[in-house]
């Protein structure tokens, strides 16, 4: 009898751990998959998942699909997919990331509930622009390789097409967003055309609009680049636009003069160049990023390296390991000498003057995990300035820090032998704004 019972309590412990290895495997191959990366916050932001946990985002979060941000008053976000798309998620906007895929079969899809959006097409929706769609309450948004805005809420949706083309359809047409011969009721907006705005109502009415920019600015609450179309308007490529403050994506003012064209640059011979971190172009186009010779193009900079921080659309810090984590080993305090560095201020007339970097400091503490910089900074005919920050350094050698009139953001190399940074400040004789990068010394 005992042998019985105890063969019988056998095949049972063995029917449980069989069950909780199959339950164990199942949930793990329902984990919903990671597709981007914040490398931007301002304000509150979070990230609500799959399974209802909430988590408040920082620079470094991993979004997955499945994922719902939500913005507060006075939050931002900008993502970076895995094919380079770039989103930036507005105030007081709430965003689900349905699904991007992009390795075999690409499938993107976004439900923007409410609020404000700016998407940059990556490589997977400019090659296969028919399986990219953002949900709105009362209509679908396709893509023609694209840069777009979009607002929307329960009774209209409004889009602004900056680059390219998208297709919108009203929810209530059984046509899709594809925008082919069979789809009568869907409305194309291109960017070469004069009308590059749409206002959709819930009664499915629409109009097509040619807006100056400050009217779009009005509407989506958001800066964005004014276009040759516009009569009187600034060809923004071609004057590389004004600095942006927190608040921006991309602005739009004259272009500087000949004279202002390029910053004074800092580049200290006797301090090694980084060679793990580059400042470059977020992307081929290069719209609105100030007139900084440290940028490489946007083929030198990603050739083997990935992004970390940056200016949606303009420029950002390439680093030669993604998603990488910093060894343990990596102990100790470390003096950074600055080994190149550029800093413009944009004033209050619209136009840029050249800023000199007087004196330099930034120390990292990788015992505690935590950075502080200083920087002189001086302007012709202008009080001298300086930035000061200090924060915390997260896990993968990411920082930012945000304060009422000043941002600062960054990354150190894998070995912690190289830092970067790029900082926005405002003062009342207009917008400081530069990028450096540092050699340990």
């Amino acid at each position: 009898m005992n042998a019985l019972m105890l063969w019988y309590r056998r095949v049972v412990l063995c029917a449980i751990a069989a069950v909780s290895c199959v339950c164990a495997h199942a949930q793990m191959a329902a984990a919903p998959a990671e597709v981007a990366r914040v490398v931007l916050v301002v304000g509150q932001a979070q990230r609500v998942a799959a399974d209802g946990r909430v988590q408040p985002l920082a620079v470094g979060s991993i979004v997955a699909e499945q994922d719902r941000i939500l913005t507060g008053d006075d939050g931002i976000v900008m993502l970076v997919f895995a094919d380079r798309a770039r989103l930036s998620v507005r105030p007081q906007t709430e965003l689900v990331v349905r699904r991007y895929r992009v390795d075999k079969d690409v499938d993107i899809e976004f439900d923007l509930v409410r609020g404000v959006v700016r998407q940059i097409s990556g490589e997977a929706a400019r090659r296969e622009p028919e399986r990219y769609r953002l949900n709105t309450p009362i209509a679908v948004i396709g893509v023609r390789g694209t840069d777009y805005l979009a607002r929307a809420s329960a009774q209209e949706v409004s889009a602004y097409v900056h680059e390219g083309a998208i297709v919108v359809t009203p929810k209530s047409s059984d046509a899709a967003a594809s925008g082919s011969d069979a789809a009568a009721t869907a409305v194309l907006v291109s960017a070469d055309h004069p009308q590059r705005m749409i206002l959709l109502s819930q009664d499915t009415t629409h109009g097509q609009h040619a807006l100056r920019t400050a009217e779009v600015e009005k509407l989506l609450g958001i800066r964005v680049s004014a276009h040759p179309a516009e009569g009187g308007g600034v060809v923004v490529a071609a004057a590389r636009a004004r600095i942006p403050t927190s608040g921006d994506d991309v602005a739009v003012a004259p272009p500087p003069t000949l004279a202002d064209r390029l910053p004074d640059s800092v580049s200290q011979t006797s301090v090694p160049m980084p060679v793990q971190l580059a400042w470059g172009r977020f992307d081929r186009v290069g719209v609105g990023a100030p007139p900084f010779d440290l940028l490489q193009s946007y083929e030198q900079a990603a050739a083997g390296r990935s992004v970390t921080v940056g200016e949606l659309g303009q420029y950002a810090l390439w680093r030669t390991q993604e998603r990488a984590t910093l060894p343990s080993s990596l102990r100790g305090q470390f003096d950074f000498a600055l080994a190149a560095g550029q800093a413009v201020l944009r004033t209050a007339d619209a136009s840029y003057q050249n800023v000199r970097i007087t004196h330099s400091q930034l120390s990292i503490d990788f015992d505690r995990m935590r950075y502080g910089t200083e920087l002189g900074l001086s302007a012709a005919q202008q009080p001298a300035r300086a930035l000061r920050a200090e924060g915390r350094i997260n896990d993968e050698g990411i920082f930012a820090t945000v304060g009422a009139t000043q941002r600062v953001a960054g990354a150190v190399s894998v070995n912690g032998r190289e830092a970067g940074y790029t900082f926005v400040m405002q003062t009342p004789e207009g917008a400081y704004q530069g990028v450096t990068l540092w050699s340990a010394r």
